[in-house]
């Protein structure tokens, strides 16, 4: 059942439950999925929702805040505040988190997440279907071994199946021809639950409870009608920047009365860098979109993180160029593209790259000490920056990948001058995946949540979403948060039984 709360006052409040077994404060992705999986265990939960159906001007404004370091897009731009959360403009591009992301101790030991890819395996069916991404058994594929047996032009291929440039596939979340709006998708699952009270226009704004234990939370609509909720277990899903903003106010309001008060929130927060990196002259059996990872033996080798390249062949008017570029340093070998080029036996492509950053402490949320937004909750200042480690990643990356297509015939790479000038970075194509700030690691001494999402010093308070990510990866975070909310459930269940 819906409830708006900007429909009610402090004389006329909605009748609602006393008591709940989980509140969950977000509505997106997490939000969603988690309040659907609890309730086929017939628990009573309050979901809350600080926005209403669709995005108001009130909501948005209170996702403002400021960048320090490099360039980024602005945050109310990247992030939507009305039920179903970013999923309103994900792009629905699906990629699970490869087995070595979760553990680059050859890097350092805060690179290591508690878990394991094989703690989300069993997940990944269930987060698909959420997601109406096709389920099927093509994981990781070495790029060349499903060549094997194929009449290869020009021999320009070598079916070596120890490649260093291994090809993964991306997958698409479609519903009815678009990405899933989770919001769209589970509105009437949700209006016609017996067991999940929605609340819109529902901004958090006080604790309440004793030692290590919230009893109950205190919303606020957008009148400031003060609204409570009482529940056994709470659960922040409220995106990679406010589930570490809400944190931080809260340890500044009551200190360490509800979590631990020494805990990093806000630190090692990272998004994926998105740049074009250069253009290429490769064979046309790449295909019109593909999309290249160094294989692990590398990354570990050459302590790197991991790395998308993305190839797409829409550049055609640029090929005289590319081959013209080649000529200047050997004619024959621009005589030999040219020819190849007119045959149709080889494309021009444009590269992109987008990889995962390392997490650094002092890339950080933190809470600004002058704006604040209509509910007097300090507004965000994040500090961000790219390291030399991310720069090393991408160069390093493209070196591999260049020596992988001369090797097997396949081409030629041209790179952008800021990436061989090691210029500044031009603006990116994208910015928006929020990640770490309330980061799962085994220990307090670098993460906010345990294995099991609940945070450090508490008794019934966990986190879910991008933020607890330990890693990034290279890839969209959004199936990973659902496999992880799955997960968050199942452990919930079992320990509420």
């Amino acid at each position: 059942m819906f409830f708006d709360l900007n429909n009610f006052s402090s004389n006329n409040k909605p009748f609602y439950e006393k008591s709940y077994d989980f509140c969950i404060i977000g509505a997106g992705a997490a939000g969603i999925t988690l309040a659907l999986e609890l309730e086929k265990s017939n628990f009573k939960i309050a979901l809350c929702e600080a926005g209403d159906l669709n995005q108001s001007r009130e909501s948005r404004s209170c996702y403002e805040g400021q960048v320090i370091g490099d360039y980024y897009m602005p945050l109310e731009e990247r992030r939507l505040r009305f039920l179903g959360g970013t999923t309103n403009h994900w792009g629905g591009w699906t990629y699970p988190l490869d087995e070595i992301d979760f553990n680059r101790g050859f890097i350092d030991k805060k690179f290591i997440w508690p878990i394991n890819k094989k703690d989300l395996d069993p997940y990944l069916k269930d987060a698909n279907d959420y997601l109406d991404v096709k389920n099927d058994d093509s994981d990781e594929l070495n790029y060349l071994s499903h060549l094997k047996g194929k009449n290869i032009p020009n021999n320009l291929f070598m079916t070596d199946e120890n490649s260093d440039i291994n090809k993964f596939d991306f997958r698409w979340s479609k519903n009815n021809g678009a990405p899933t709006r989770f919001g769209k998708k589970f509105y009437n699952a949700l209006k016609n639950s017996k067991n999940i009270d929605i609340f819109l226009n529902c901004n958090l704004a006080e604790l309440d409870g004793v030692r290590s234990v919230i009893h109950k939370v205190v919303v606020k609509n957008y009148s400031f009608t003060k609204f409570e909720f009482s529940a056994k277990k709470f659960v922040f899903a409220m995106g990679g920047i406010e589930n570490s903003r809400y944190l931080l106010w809260f340890r500044k309001l009551y200190g360490n009365k509800f979590f631990d008060g020494d805990l990093p929130i806000g630190k090692y927060w990272m998004d994926h860098p998105h740049h074009t990196i250069g253009k290429a002259l490769l064979n046309k059996d790449i295909g019109k979109q593909a999309f290249f990872r160094v294989n692990d033996q590398l990354q570990i080798k050459h302590k790197i993180l991991n790395f998308g390249l993305r190839v797409y062949s829409h550049i055609p008017h640029e090929a005289q160029y590319l081959i013209d570029s080649l000529k200047k340093s050997s004619v024959d070998l621009g005589n030999l593209f040219e020819k190849q080029y007119n045959a149709s036996n080889i494309k021009s492509c444009r590269l992109y790259g987008a990889w995962e950053q390392e997490p650094m402490e002092s890339n950080k949320v933190t809470l600004s000490n002058i704006e604040k937004d209509k509910f007097s909750i300090p507004r965000v200042s994040i500090y961000y920056k790219k390291t030399e480690l991310d720069r090393f990643t991408m160069k390093k990356t493209m070196m591999i990948f260049s020596n992988w297509i001369i090797k097997n015939g396949l081409g030629r790479i041209k790179l952008d001058d800021w990436v061989v000038n090691n210029s500044e970075y031009p603006k990116p194509f994208f910015q928006g995946h929020h990640i770490g700030g309330t980061r799962m690691y085994s220990t307090k001494k670098f993460g906010v949540v345990d294995k099991d999402c609940k945070v450090f010093g508490s008794q019934n308070l966990y986190i879910i979403g991008s933020s607890v990510f330990t890693t990034g990866g290279h890839t969209n975070p959004t199936l990973t948060i659902t496999q992880l909310t799955l997960r968050l459930a199942n452990h919930l269940i079992k320990k509420s039984k």
